[in-house]
């Protein structure tokens, strides 16, 4: 298969794709950890914050103190996990 003139490097080389790759892996990774702290301020402003969404029982604060957008507890965590 031929590569397209466009793709190639200036030396004729075709270009890695690696850390393109990487950075797009990168900006999900942080678009995700935006929108678990987002989905934590929510539950903060609903007065739902440390309750678990799942079966609505407090989440230990131990687990909060480790991940403070967390939003399930340890029982329920280990439940979906199988």
């Amino acid at each position: 298969m031929k590569t397209a003139n466009y793709l190639l490097a200036p030396d004729g080389t075709a270009p890695d794709c690696a850390p393109a790759i990487q950075h797009s892996h990168g900006v999900h990774a942080r678009a995700h950890t935006l929108a678990r702290i987002e989905a934590a301020l929510a539950r903060m402003d609903a007065g739902r914050y440390g309750m678990c969404v799942a079966c609505e029982q407090r989440i230990d604060l131990q687990r909060l103190e480790a991940d403070p957008a967390e939003a399930v507890c340890s029982d329920c965590c280990e439940t979906a996990e199988g």
